[in-house]
């Protein structure tokens, strides 16, 4: 199975690397912590004061006008946060993609995606934003079905457009599950193609993935088994599920890329003809 060939490669692949991975991974989340944490806590802080002074004003420590700024100094570090995080995701994947090719990992790689930081802030924007259009077409009913309900006086109408409600919610939920899976390998076309465009690897994307969403979907819940032991022993065996996970991933792009003769391909016979997707002609609308 093409599976089980991806996931031996993967474990052949991070074996003796482990060590150096949980660093990397060490250095992100001391980054994320030592900055994100400060930022949520003056976030939370006014908020939980603001309920004091409600309840008991004489147990507030900070004045009305003082909330405001500090939860808006919180809110905007939260913001640069974001705007940083586009850029690690494209090292971090750099570093899986570098280790399927014989290449050693090193810390300074979980950097390297500084280097394309617009395009990969340009190209997380992107993947959000089609998501949430493709998503639109089922949310607005949702939302209006769900709105009317207070109003309605028949109970058997109230039922009915509950129950639409909530069906079109759930396609909504299945369309982001889609889209996500057609956009997921355009941070690795970035990350081996950093002269292409934000569109162009989504594009790509799209197109590679066009009759493999399913492959790499029940690829991905075939680890569920091994999140669960992550979570029975407390996040220490993560240490080695993250890069046999992340590794697999990366070995799956090769995959459906068809990179190398060495790499197990799904593509193995000619695709049949399909109508262009919506989203491409969406995409070549909107200016970057």
């Amino acid at each position: 199975m093409i599976r089980a060939e991806l996931k031996a490669k993967a474990k052949s692949q991070i074996k003796g690397n482990i060590g150096i991975l949980f660093l990397i991974y060490l250095v992100y989340s001391l980054i994320f912590s030592a900055v994100f944490a400060p930022f949520i806590a003056m976030m939370t802080a006014p908020i939980v004061n603001l309920f004091a002074i409600t309840a008991t004003p004489e147990l507030a420590s900070v004045g009305l006008a003082d909330l405001g700024v500090w939860y808006w100094i919180g809110f905007a570090g939260t913001m640069i946060v974001g705007l940083i995080a586009p850029a690690f995701m494209l090292g971090w994947t750099k570093i899986f993609l570098g280790l399927t090719n014989n290449q050693k990992p090193k810390v300074a790689d979980l950097f390297s995606g500084f280097k394309s930081f617009g395009k990969a802030l340009w190209l997380y924007i992107l993947w959000g934003f089609f998501i949430f259009l493709w998503t639109l077409p089922f949310h607005l009913p949702a939302i209006i079905l769900l709105a009317v309900i207070p109003v309605l006086n028949s109970q058997a109408l109230v039922v009915v457009f509950a129950i639409l409600g909530i069906l079109l919610s759930i396609a909504a939920l299945v369309m982001v599950v889609i889209k996500l899976l057609a956009y997921w390998q355009s941070f690795y076309i970035l990350a081996e193609n950093p002269h292409m465009t934000a569109r162009e690897c989504l594009r790509e994307s799209v197109s590679i993935m066009r009759g493999n969403k399913g492959k790499l979907f029940v690829l991905e819940l075939s680890f569920i088994g091994w999140f669960l032991l992550g979570m029975i022993t407390l996040g220490i065996a993560f240490i080695w599920i993250g890069p046999y996970f992340y590794t697999t991933l990366a070995n799956f792009y090769h995959a459906v890329k068809g990179k190398s003769a060495s790499q197990p391909s799904f593509a193995n016979a000619a695709p049949a003809p399909v109508a262009p997707e919506v989203e491409v002609e969406v995409e070549l609308d909107i200016e970057e």
